[in-house]
């Protein structure tokens, strides 16, 4: 009898001295006895005492998947690896580079069917090769859109409630190095430059290029805030000609003003500044990186002399163009609604999209920079809400009757069209045509243009329509889940010692 109490004393004290799993608001010790706040929120898809893991959830098959992580208390030189199990010896997207082996704190990886994927990181410290965690968790991948269909509203009809949720998952996202990825996505797509055309600029793929790109950060948001209520609010900046300098949405109740002569430019006020500077709370904190024009946010309003901000009369105008795009399907095309909602055609509808990029100045007038400034959601969202309403009205269900071009095989793409290659025996635009792969995901304009497809994603509120507040937690089974063993490297051999002195002790205690 006293040697089973024995025995059942020192076990309750081995438990005592197991580590616990906090919870979100608790404090914990790291492995250098200094205690640290746990890692918390709603936000967080997978979360341990040191480390958290944000996968986008909700996401479809073919779409990509973003992964990033916040670590602490781990090794300062950390080398982390993912593994994805079902997938082989699959290649992600790692800084704005494809094909990349899958490391890093954060990058994104295609999941081609739906089910559910096994994920597991491993993270060493690079000065020692000493391992300090392996956790695994699961993604689960859809078929189609997961997400009830969904309402973007302009910027100033979104309540209290809305704009806050949507302001704390921006946050999250640059907390977990998501927000940085998406705009390195963003960058590197300039690269791919021929003549006038880029993969996402200065050719047909402009619009459904940048409909898949905010449609990932809208679902990479809604995760965030765990919350699918979440949508991209639009900027209608037309309704705030002809004073555009004072339009809220340029105002610390949104995202912010013009930026500071005094340093550099930097945006020291709102919910995205720098909190170097006294009027920044921490909590705006919107860092940039170096190489990108950081370490701050800027805007230099109307530096650009001779940027222009298009009119509502002009989008009227716009709106009743019949064909999508034409010859030579560039920067020069001279008619077209994509050309001109891009911004190209400026004697009869101004620089429509170029013409806002060019006026805030800073960042988000170059585009290679643009999306480390959050006002590009709105902007863009804008410019995709434009694009909605033009499909509507002509009835649009695919690339029929002018809705886009060029198509397949289209006659007008010939040995004079700048940047076409011969392909099998026909001339293309690659990444331009309708089923042709748009970099970096292989998302195809067909994939957002066709009305059944898109129209299930989200619908736009006229600017002016009341919203109330209704909030949709993401529910377990549609994204992560738990890691799978969540105990910190060492508890388990920790564990087994502390039993066999128990079992040792016990024994002796019996023959006493």
């Amino acid at each position: 009898m006293r040697a089973r109490r024995t025995l059942s004393l020192i076990l309750c004290c081995i438990f005592s001295l197991s580590p616990s799993h906090a919870s979100p608001t608790s404090s914990i010790s790291n492995s250098t006895n200094s205690t640290i706040n746990a890692l918390s929120g709603p936000a967080l898809a997978v979360d341990t005492d040191q480390l958290a893991v944000f996968t986008t959830r909700n996401q479809q098959a073919g779409w990509p998947v973003i992964l990033g992580t916040v670590l602490r208390g781990g090794p300062t030189n950390a080398t982390i690896s993912w593994s994805f199990p079902q997938l082989g010896s699959v290649l992600c997207t790692v800084s704005g580079v494809v094909n990349q082996s899958c490391a890093g704190p954060v990058l994104d990886v295609i999941f081609p069917s739906a089910g559910s994927y096994g994920v597991s990181i491993t993270i060493t410290d690079a000065s020692t090769n000493a391992l300090f965690t392996t956790q695994t968790f699961s993604v689960n991948i859809s078929t189609g859109n997961a997400v009830p269909t969904g309402t973007r509203r302009e910027v100033r009809d979104l309540t209290t409630g809305q704009w806050s949720r949507f302001v704390q998952a921006a946050h999250v996202l640059k907390t977990f190095g998501v927000w940085d990825h998406i705009a390195r996505l963003h960058s590197a797509a300039m690269q791919d430059k021929s003549m006038e055309r880029s993969a996402s600029h200065g050719g047909p793929s402009f619009l459904p290029w940048h409909r898949a790109f905010i449609r990932v950060t809208e679902l990479c948001l809604q995760t965030a805030g765990n919350d699918m209520s979440i949508t991209l609010p639009y900027w209608d900046w037309t309704f705030d000609q002809p004073s555009f300098a004072s339009s809220p949405i340029l105002t610390d109740s949104f995202f912010g003003g013009n930026g500071d002569p005094s340093v550099n430019g930097a945006v020291t006020s709102g919910h995205f500044c720098d909190a170097s500077v006294s009027s920044c709370p921490s909590s705006s904190n919107w860092p940039v990186p170096v190489e990108f024009g950081g370490p701050t946010l800027r805007r230099t309003f109307a530096a650009d002399l001779g940027a222009t901000i298009s009119t509502q009369a002009q989008m009227d105008a716009l709106t009743a163009v019949e064909l999508y795009d034409q010859s030579p399907f560039d920067a020069n095309s001279t008619a077209g609604f994509r050309a001109g909602m891009e911004g190209w055609i400026l004697g009869v509808y101004g620089e429509m999209h170029n013409g806002i990029h060019r006026w805030l100045g800073g960042q988000f007038s170059n585009v290679p920079t643009s999306f480390f400034d959050p006002v590009f959601v709105a902007h863009h969202a804008n410019i995709d809400r434009h694009w909605y309403a033009w499909q509507q009205a002509k009835g649009c269900v695919d690339w029929n009757d002018g809705c886009y071009a060029p198509i397949d095989d289209d006659p007008l793409v010939n040995s004079s069209t700048p940047g076409a290659a011969q392909l099998n025996g026909t001339w293309r635009i690659p990444g331009h045509q309708w089923s042709d792969h748009m970099w970096p995901w292989g998302i195809a304009p067909k994939d957002v243009a066709t009305a059944s497809i898109y129209s299930t994603w989200y619908t736009y509120a006229d600017r002016g329509t009341l919203s109330t507040d209704a909030p949709m937690p993401i529910v377990a089974g549609e994204g992560a889940i738990e890691f799978v063993s969540a105990a910190p490297n060492g508890f388990l051999e920790h564990f087994v010692v502390l039993l066999y002195v128990a079992v040792v002790v016990s024994i002796a205690v019996s023959f006493l």
